[in-house]
């Protein structure tokens, strides 16, 4: 929330009052403040629109309340075992089921409860759903019977869900690719640079005023001939 904050305060703060041209230039032979604070500045703009995806993608990771309110996702479901006691059921027939439900899904992994009769969670990417390790979609299988208890297919989930399935493949870059994975990393050490450039043109300009209100050296007093 702090780096949204700062980047809606970074162009409003750089927002051009007469040309844009010279709001926009990297002037190389200007001087050393000059040349930091365009830096700052460039920096900062050419990476501007995908630093507030990667930020606001964060952020609906970080507090899902907001993702909620926002998306309305529809919930994952939450059922009740239909059987209690006896042998609990394979992984391989957990995931026959799984795969009957949703036969054209890959399976991506499997969460198997460690005691009580908790069903057996099987997480499933559909076709168009952008992340192979996260996908939106649920096989719940009873551990004693076998039985298909619910069935989150995140392609009839309505519009909210839809929309939150991006949400993860646009923070970590995955939605591209190693192309945009790469890119996402190199985003990540932008807000540094940022704030190095930033601190310091702050410190220049500090320094900068501070000689300029500093008053004169006192001229020393004429020596007396002997």
């Amino acid at each position: 929330v702090a780096m949204l904050l700062l980047l809606v305060s970074g162009v409003a703060a750089w927002w051009p009052r007469g040309r844009w041209r010279k709001a926009l230039a990297f002037k190389r032979d200007a001087a050393p403040i000059r040349r930091l604070r365009d830096l700052h500045k460039v920096s900062g703009l050419w990476s501007m629109a995908l630093l507030f995806v990667l930020v606001a993608t964060g952020v609906l990771l970080a507090l899902p309340a907001v993702t909620q309110t926002l998306l309305a996702p529809a919930a994952i479901p939450a059922p009740h075992p239909v059987a209690v006691g006896g042998r609990p059921i394979t992984i391989v027939r957990a995931l026959a089921a799984a795969h009957r439900a949703l036969p054209e899904g890959r399976i991506v992994f499997v969460d198997v409860p460690g005691a009580g009769a908790a069903p057996i969670r099987v997480r499933v990417q559909l076709p168009g759903d952008p992340h192979r390790r996260f996908p939106g979609s649920y096989v719940f299988v009873d551990r004693f019977s076998g039985r298909v208890l619910a069935v989150h297919d995140v392609r009839h989930a309505g519009t909210g869900s839809a929309l939150a399935k991006w949400i993860r493949p646009l923070h970590d870059g995955s939605i591209g690719g190693m192309a945009t994975r790469i890119l996402a990393v190199v985003l990540g050490f932008v807000p540094a640079l940022l704030l190095v450039t930033g601190t310091l043109h702050w410190l220049r300009r500090r320094d900068k005023r501070r000689a300029l209100r500093a008053p004169d050296d006192p001229i020393p007093p004429a020596g007396r001939g002997a």
